[in-house]
């Protein structure tokens, strides 16, 4: 079942998340509804109810569910990113540019920024998104912080058989995650746009990941969000209280230095996908659920 959902952030100096992670963006099937321009309590936005808790401070990255419908706020507040080299390709045998010949996900990290259109299924290649509300031209990624952004992105996903890429795929098939960091409905707390596909029928996902310049986030919350909302295409959803794995249900709570990890987290909301992985229902492991998907890194 596929799930839509839009997440916020409040680009304010202090946090306090309270909302719950898969209650407000939690997704509906099909598209979104036109989002109002209030923003929502930062953990997860549905497009239809994009509204905040005037005391909330946080920003939240968001992740949808059934029932509910908040936000997740994504504001990082500890550690500065560490600055790691963005490159994609190496001359020692590493990943190509393009990931050319990789013989398996590949997953184009598209800043430079892309005009999606409405369509039935999600289509990379194509730039089709199946989600009317985000269905329009993005700008692309302009803050300087670009490189260091990325190679925390390429970090997060390290220990999985995956290849990424700033570069148009030199592939048939790919997953597109467009970074913009454009101001959308002249709002800085929109974050996302947030698509899932339970079962990872759809290997051309799409996904939209703002990141308002206004903002001021930190380099590895936005990280964070990328690799969050990344993950969220191939059917994970957010957790309770585990500040060290990315799908934690706040980012402006998730430790700089979070991972997808091994050990058994309790969804927030309802579940919605089939993710336990050895867990009890209703709950998942991110590190298995992943390298389960898409094999160890060689």
């Amino acid at each position: 079942m596929r799930k839509i959902a839009l997440a916020v952030v409040c680009a304010c100096a202090c946090f306090n998340p309270s909302d719950d992670d898969d209650g407000g963006a939690n997704g509906s099937t099909g598209s979104s509804d036109d989002a109002s321009d209030e923003p929502t309590s930062l953990d997860e936005t549905s497009a239809s109810t994009m509204t905040m808790d005037s005391t909330q401070t946080a920003t939240e990255a968001t992740d949808p569910s059934d029932a509910s419908s908040s936000a997740e706020t994504s504001v990082d507040t500890t550690t500065d990113a560490d600055d790691t080299s963005p490159e994609s390709s190496s001359s020692d045998g590493g990943p190509q540019p393009g990931c050319a010949d990789f013989d398996g996900r590949v997953i184009y990290i598209n800043m430079g920024g892309a005009t999606l259109t409405n369509g039935l299924v999600d289509n990379a290649p194509a730039d089709i998104i199946n989600d009317d509300f985000l269905a329009r031209e993005w700008a692309g990624y302009t803050t300087d912080d670009a490189d260091e952004v990325y190679a925390l992105v390429e970090e997060h996903f390290s220990p999985f058989h995956v290849c990424l890429t700033r570069e148009p795929p030199a592939v048939a098939d790919y997953t597109m995650i467009v970074v913009s960091s454009e101001t959308f409905m002249d709002n800085p707390n929109f974050i996302s746009g947030d698509h899932y596909d339970c079962s990872d029928e759809v290997s051309n996902s799409v996904n939209v990941v703002v990141l308002s310049e206004e903002a001021g986030l930190a380099a590895t919350t936005k990280a964070i969000g990328i690799s969050k909302f990344a993950a969220r295409v191939f059917g994970l959803e957010s957790v309770l209280d585990a500040p060290d794995d990315i799908m934690n249900q706040f980012v402006g709570t998730t430790l700089n230095g979070a991972t997808f990890t091994d050990g058994c987290i309790a969804k927030s909301g309802t579940p919605s996908c089939d993710s336990m992985v050895s867990c009890a229902a209703g709950e998942q492991q991110s590190g298995p659920y992943l390298e389960a998907l898409f094999g160890a890194a060689e």
